[in-house]
């Protein structure tokens, strides 16, 4: 078995400088895309560690600036690089000894993982190379890479590389989420909701429509009814048509709330507090106060106030 092993290696390290070669130019046109790096092993009892990105040990850089990547539509490709049996090519390939395909991000929000295949290039004298990322064993057991919403794969991440391989365990690998604070976000309006998972990708399964009084908040991405106490006040109950009067506002928590207004029936609107109003001319003069709940979302009436005017006819 390791005498076989050592003649793989010996083959895939003759040929590395020229592979290597191959891999840089071809590697170098994935750059220009958005993609996420795996970082760590993956450990092989048979053939020991298997590297997924030349930054985790310096001197494996020297062979190629390689790793392995995961592409925005969340197939996986690149080259690992083991030390005993060379490199192990992700994506970019055919002929599979099933129909799992190429190497890839599968599940949803209710759970992640890697399938499909990967192969060590070595491969030759009845030797196909070909590792299962997921799968069933012969003794029926599931087996596979998951992870999850933090990028790191669980301790019984097992892919399956057959008798030269054997069991790997990608347990050390892991990897940093585009979206690291997967969760819901309010929608634009602030009547709903939606879940963004660890991809940064809307899963409407998830959405939520806000019904009655109910809104969403950029603090409190969850529909429910806000409330925002406060009270409005003003320098007088009654006055003469052309009058100014005094207003201000207090809220009981002012945590709350932000972005608050007043706002009167004749068409005026204050942001100051205290603010003098505009010269009164309704018989019946409203003045009401607006915020916007702490965190964004839909502008709530939180107190108003009359105050009525004189009317002509009665003045001496």
């Amino acid at each position: 078995m390791y005498t076989y092993l050592l003649r793989r290696s010996l083959t895939a390290l003759f040929g590395v400088f020229f592979v290597a070669l191959v891999f840089w130019w071809g590697y170098g046109t994935l750059q220009a895309f958005s993609t996420v790096e795996l970082q760590g092993y993956a450990w092989s009892p048979n053939v020991g560690w298997i590297s997924m990105n030349c930054s985790n040990n310096a001197g494996d850089c020297g062979i190629s600036n390689y790793k392995v990547v995961i592409n925005p539509d969340k197939t996986l490709s690149g080259y690992a690089w083991s030390p005993n049996v060379g490199w192990i090519q992700f994506g970019g390939l055919s002929g599979f000894p099933d129909s799992g395909g190429n190497a890839a991000v599968s599940g949803d929000y209710t759970g992640w993982g890697f399938s499909g295949w990967v192969r060590a290039l070595a491969y030759g004298d009845g030797w196909d190379g070909w590792i299962s990322l997921s799968g069933i064993a012969a003794d029926g057991v599931s087996y596979g890479l998951t992870f999850n919403q933090y990028g790191y794969l669980a301790a019984d991440a097992y892919a399956w590389g057959a008798d030269v391989v054997g069991w790997v365990n990608f347990s050390p690998t892991y990897f940093s989420p585009p979206n690291p604070n997967p969760g819901n976000v309010c929608t634009s309006d602030y009547l709903g909701t939606i879940y963004i998972d660890m991809w940064g990708d809307e899963q409407p399964a998830l959405a939520t429509t806000c019904t009655g009084n109910e809104s969403c908040t950029n603090l409190d991405p969850v529909c429910k009814e806000r409330v925002i106490d406060g009270v409005i006040s003003t320098s007088a109950q009654v006055a003469r048509k052309g009058d100014a009067i005094t207003i201000s506002w207090t809220l009981s928590d002012p945590n709350t709330a932000q972005d608050c207004r007043v706002a009167s029936n004749a068409g005026g609107s204050w942001t100051d507090n205290p603010f003098v109003s505009d010269p009164l001319s309704y018989n019946v003069n409203i003045f009401t106060l607006y915020c916007t709940p702490a965190g964004g979302g839909l502008e709530l009436e939180v107190d108003s106030v009359e105050v009525k005017t004189i009317p002509s006819v009665f003045e001496t």
